[in-house]
């Protein structure tokens, strides 16, 4: 049975085991559970569904005829493909080479596997079936995907989904372009239905099959799934393993998915956990949900057994030396080798591989400290001469030597291929003796002077033969030679002349002495494949020995397919390499048949054959080494440590991590090296060598990292509070964590749970802080947390109860000191129309109040201990109000120190009596001004200033406005910019002198208290202007360059500096 049939038995088999097991459908009921090994949510039950094994696994409607079924195209090509054919292969152009053309199959693998058909028009001739085992109340998502072979606009083909033979109602159909993959589901829920289901696809068209309906499928799947839930994550353990080769370090499993703080996890031991380390062989599973989503499993086998094989046995030629692997490699495995059992193999017998160059039977003994012995055997023959080699412990002469004598046609070279005479050693002799010098190893490579293998003929390119004419059997097809030694000849190249495709052709090749007696036959079939049309030529095997002589002839003795024969280009005799002479063909001098190219061999033609002197110490081997790795390591919030493994005299170590286990040991060298490595635990192998082998001792490196736990609690408390909870989270109990509390400072006395993730306490009259330590493998991490007393609430203060003339009152009480505590504004008095609304952290606005109406309104302060305390004031309406409607001021900039006056608007309600006082008071002031004007002037102080201002009736003093404020801008100091041009020439550009902000050139030069003063060159002043007003046109004065001087009004900035007119015409 073959091993790609055994493997797919095996996985058959699983696939069997996993759904003849009962389901579960919900993971809640599964989390609370060990890991089932039937939940195949998720997985293909579909085996062989790429076709990456060709025909196994599924089955199809077959008919030889190909018109009620289908017909499986050859494994050797046959061209053409036609209606009815299937092929579960890689090429389109190997189906159909003129009709198709060659492209990817859909799956991911590299191996291009897909089912290949050309269609016919039979509707419910299944396809492709397969057998799997379902379980009820299932829904099963049954898909494929489609191509067309080529462009196939008007009939592209179509199948139909069907389990148990009913169809699913879902019809698949190839897309119209050629080459184009398509994907197509149909869905099917197993109710009542168990145990194993045939699922088909099957035949849908009815027409167009002679000339399209070409189409290919890939990656069949029929996939259980949930309708309870989403997708969900995929486990994937990966393929079956061995424990063997692992040094006992045991294999870690992992599930394969993202980690989601939603992913829930359960091995089938009951363990959780994205990772698990198994140390015995056995069937093991892993079942995955995330947020609700469908459960889906994977499995794994772990075995500990494994196989040795050194391959078939093999006779040297070329090569003419083999080295042997035993294949299996791992930690603290050892090798034994053995020629011709119980007999050691010479030289280094304990390593993974073993040179050989003479003729025997060769064992290998591997033993795996955890999973034992096993062996194998393989048998070498040789057709090179035969190597005596040596295996030595003290200097001095070595001799080597091959067999048979031969007549000494041997040289010895000291490469394998070498020709120069640097390379050769000695030559005409079997033996060479040589001085060893320990510990050096030594190889010489013997060549057989008397064999050979050579191509002898015209060449098969650029030999000036003309056309190839057509020759049936007869003389024209005979080449007569001379055998100038004794030869074999190994294959001859052989032109036919093909008149169709695809055909095989029967090739017959005969030699005759010079009597006419045959010396020898041979005859060979041409394969399908590579079939052309026209001069074709192949390499036929003969196998025919030919004594030394004359007068020989090589005939083809075929007779279904002339030989391509060449009129001429040929001239006779013509000897090749020493060894054969064309002496004719037929009656022309220049012909000759098309096999004119040949590959000939004498004697053994064998490689040169390795010969080796091997030192290998005459001391006795030590015993076995002794390793200690050191005592397993636990650490604390910490990945990096010491190791502490011991190494004698004479050894070597080396530290090395066992399976699922990752990091770096530096020096790897070195007992006491450095490890860092990665999770919570590490497995390191310390491996100790002498001269007598390896054996390995294992250390175990664990660390906790403990993160401080988040204390959850109340803030603060009023004295004497009971039953206070303090909560460590996360809590960690369930992994193997401890919690220890402590009152660290304050009053608070604990009630219960000091030893648990959650505390509770009674409150003191001080503020407290508590601590909590979690422990876990002796690893600790702490946190605090504060618990403040709060105080009594604070008396409110709501205002003197007032009376207001208005329809609106603000509302302001006092501002708790505490900051925990807040205050709020309720009305007391019920009104429908009245709105208050309450502005944090202590004022509130009462609108829509009625004339000759009294409300109460009650202040709260809450948030302290003990009751609420209130305050509650009344406010009486007695007539209508008044207010400020506005504040205005002029829209100029003035400079500091300039007069400004306010005007106060009024908006006033009927029943007013029109006499009124203002009130004027500017802000950071106590000294109150009263006027009985709406306008107020004040002189400017600063560049910045606000003045508050409020109004009364003078005829009814209750009634006043709320306070108002207007702010006052003015300029400190003024930066100027001074033209040095002007033309005054009536065109309105430039024509008056503008003086102007530096910073802001649209604002113009104050012009209170400004100087400005223009002289000519003579020093006379032509012009000056106090509080310049930028009107200056030059008038009276002529063109020319002229002199300024300006202080500015606001700052007292000076200029002094050059002007120039030009085309005044003011002068």
């Amino acid at each position: 049975m073959g091993l790609t049939h055994v493997k797919f038995i095996l996985y058959k088999m699983k696939k069997i085991f996993l759904a003849l097991l009962l389901a579960y459908s919900i993971f809640d009921v599964y989390a609370q559970l060990i890991c089932p090994a039937d939940l195949t949510n998720g997985q293909n039950l579909v085996v062989n569904g790429d076709f990456s094994d060709g025909y196994d696994g599924w089955s199809y409607d077959a008919d030889p005829t190909g018109t009620n079924g289908y017909i499986r195209f050859g494994s050797t090509p046959q061209g053409y493909s036609g209606p009815g054919y299937i092929y579960a292969g890689s090429s389109a152009d190997h189906f159909n080479h003129d009709g198709f053309d060659d492209y990817d199959d859909h799956s991911a693998s590299s191996d291009n596997m897909m089912l290949m058909v050309d269609g016919i028009c039979k509707p419910g001739v299944t396809l492709w079936r397969q057998t799997v085992t379902i379980t009820p109340n299932t829904n099963y998502y049954f898909s494929v995907w489609i191509s067309s072979l080529k462009n196939n606009p008007n009939f592209p083909g179509s199948l139909d989904f069907k389990v148990n033979n009913a169809s699913l109602g879902t019809i698949v159909t190839a897309p119209a372009t050629g080459h184009v993959w398509q994907f197509v589901e149909a869905t099917w829920n197993s109710g009542s239905f168990s145990g194993p289901v045939d699922i088909t696809i099957a035949n849908n068209t009815t027409q167009g099959c002679d000339t399209e309906v070409d189409f290919a499928i890939d990656d069949i799947a029929f996939i259980p799934g949930c309708a309870y839930g989403s997708a969900g994550p995929q486990p994937d353990l990966g393929a079956d393993r061995t424990l063997c080769g692992l040094g006992g370090s045991g294999i870690e499993l992992d599930a394969g998915v993202p980690h989601n703080s939603t992913t829930l996890i359960r091995w089938d031991d009951g363990s959780t956990g994205y990772k698990r380390l198994v140390t015995a062989p056995g069937t093991y599973s892993v079942c995955v949900s995330d947020n609700g989503s469908c459960t889906k499993s994977d499995l794994i086998v772990i075995t500990n057994t494994y196989s040795i094989d050194l391959g078939p046995d093999m006779e040297l030629c070329d090569p003419a030396a083999v080295t042997l692997d035993a294949g299996f490699a791992g930690v603290g495995v050892t090798y034994k080798w053995f020629k011709n059992y119980p007999i050691e193999a010479a030289g280094d017998n304990t390593k993974k591989t073993y040179f050989v160059n003479t003729p025997g039977t060769y064992r290998v003994e591997v033993r795996d400290p955890s999973c034992g012995l096993q062996t194998d055997e393989v048998i070498i023959t040789t057709k090179a001469p035969v190597a005596t080699n040596a295996v030595y412990c003290d200097p001095g002469d070595i001799t080597l030597s091959v067999s048979p004598d031969n007549s000494g046609k041997y040289k010895w070279w000291s490469t394998p291929t070498g020709t120069s005479d640097a390379d050769l050693v000695t030559k005409g002799t079997s033996s060479y003796t040589f001085m060893a010098a320990p510990t050096s190893n030594y190889t010489f490579y013997v060549q057989d002077t008397a064999s050979f293998r050579t191509a002898i003929g015209l060449p098969l390119t650029s030999n000036n033969l003309p056309a190839a004419d057509p020759r049936s059997v007869q003389a024209d097809t005979e080449l007569k030679f001379d055998a100038l030694t004794a030869i074999t000849i190994d294959s001859v190249y052989v032109d036919l002349i093909v008149y169709y495709c695809p055909s095989t052709f029967n090739i017959g090749l005969q030699v005759l002495d010079a009597s006419g007696n045959v010396v020898g036959s041979a005859t060979w079939t041409t394969p399908v494949s590579g079939c052309t049309m026209g001069t074709a030529r192949f390499k036929v095997p003969v196998n025919i020995s030919v004594p030394g002589g004359t007068g020989y002839i090589l005939k083809y003795t075929g007779t279904s397919t002339p030989m391509g024969w060449y009129g001429s280009g040929m001239s006779y005799p013509q000897t090749f390499a020493e060894v054969v002479r064309f002496t004719g063909n037929n009656n022309n001098p220049n012909s000759i048949p098309g096999m004119f190219r040949w590959v000939v061999t004498a004697g053994t033609a064998c490689a040169r054959v390795p010969v080796t002197a091997t030192f290998k110490s005459c001391a006795p081997l030590p015993p076995l080494p002794v390793p200690d790795a050191g005592n397993d390591i636990t650490l604390c919030n910490t990945r990096t440590t010491q190791l502490h493994a011991s190494l004698g005299t004479d050894e070597t170590g080396e530290w090395k991590f066992a399976a699922g286990s990752t990091g770096t040991v530096v020096p790897a060298s070195s007992p006491t090296a450095t490890v860092t490595f990665s999770g919570d635990t590490a497995k390191l192998i310390w491996i100790v060598t002498n001269a007598a082998g390896s054996v390995n001792d294992t250390v175990i490196v664990s660390t906790t990292m403990m993160t401080p736990p988040v204390i959850t609690a109340q803030s603060a408390a009023c004295p004497g509070t009971t039953g206070i909870t303090f909560t460590a989270t996360p809590d960690n109990t369930a992994t193997g964590s401890t919690y220890q509390w402590t009152v660290v400072a304050g009053d608070i006395t604990i009630s219960s749970g000091d030893n648990t993730y959650q505390l509770t306490t009674d409150a003191g009259t001080a503020e407290s802080i508590v601590e909590v330590t979690e422990t876990k493998n002796g690893c600790t991490a702490s946190m605090r947390d504060t618990l403040k007393i709060s105080v009594a609430n604070e008396q409110p203060f709501a205002g003197n109860d007032r009376t207001i003339c208005g329809t609106s009152a603000t509302l302001v009480g006092n501002i708790p000191v505490d900051p925990a505590q807040t205050g709020k504004w309720t009305a007391v008095t019920t009104d429908p129309d009245l709105v208050l609304t309450f502005t944090p952290p202590s004022t509130a606005f009462a609108d829509k109040l009625k004339l000759n109406h009294s409300y109460d309104f009650m202040y709260e302060i809450s948030g302290g201990c003990g009751l609420p305390t209130t305050d509650i004031v009344t406010v009486t309406v007695s007539k209508s109000g008044f207010t400020i409607r506005s504040i205005s001021q002029p829209l100029d900039t003035i400079c500091i120190g300039s007069e400004r006056t306010l005007d106060v608007s009024l908006s006033v309600s009927p029943g007013n009596s029109g006499s009124y006082t203002y009130y004027w008071v500017k802000k950071g002031q106590f000294s109150v001004t009263e006027t009985t004007s709406s306008d107020y002037t004040i002189v400017t102080g600063d560049v910045e200033e606000t003045y508050y201002v409020y109004v009364k009736d003078n005829m009814n003093e209750i009634c006043a406005t709320d306070l108002d404020s207007a702010k006052i801008i003015s300029i400190a100091h003024q930066k100027l910019t001074v033209p040095n041009l002007i033309t005054p020439n009536g065109d309105n550009m430039n024509d008056v002198l503008k003086i102007r902000e530096a910073n802001n050139t649209n604002r113009n030069m104050l012009a209170e208290n400004s100087v400005l003063k223009i002289y000519n060159s003579w020093g006379n002043e032509v012009f000056h202007s106090d509080n310049y007003g930028n009107d200056w046109k030059a008038q009276g004065i002529t063109d020319g360059m002229y002199y300024y001087y300006l202080k500015a009004g606001c700052g007292g900035e000076v200029h002094k500096s050059w002007l120039q007119i030009l085309g005044n015409v003011n002068r």
